[in-house]
């Protein structure tokens, strides 16, 4: 083998090696970057609980020390969202089945918004 052939089989060697371990390293920091940032959305999630429920007026109705301990079923709480959120989600739900039809064409949309009106007595129901 000559020498330039050694050369260069020892200079890709080392490069693909440094590739190798570049991408590891890098990785290897994002992947804790993105742990920090779960790590701070938990604290920040649990903070603004805490001050929600620091601002909710007392709820002692639905306290499970208001509930007789004589009781087994489940204890629900009552949904928080408002009747005007819920309608706003409807709203914009419905706005986007109108964009559906014109992007995908009208009988899939159709077939879709149909479906979605369905779901949406059966949840109307349920409530």
């Amino acid at each position: 083998m000559s020498r330039t052939a050694k050369s260069f089989l020892v200079a890709s060697v080392a490069i693909t090696t440094a590739t190798v371990w570049g991408v590891h390293f890098i990785q290897a920091r994002e992947e804790e970057a993105m742990y920090q940032g779960v790590i701070k959305d938990e604290a920040r999630m649990r903070a603004r609980a805490a001050s929600k429920a620091a601002s909710l007026p007392s709820a002692s109705a639905t306290s499970p020390s208001a509930i007789p301990s004589s009781y087994s079923g489940p204890q629900v709480s009552p949904p928080i969202t408002s009747l005007n959120v819920r309608k706003a989600e409807y709203e914009r739900n419905l706005a986007l089945q109108a964009s559906l039809e014109e992007e995908q064409g009208m009988e899939r949309a159709r077939r879709e918004k149909e479906a979605f009106q369905r779901e949406r007595e059966d949840v109307r129901r349920a409530l």
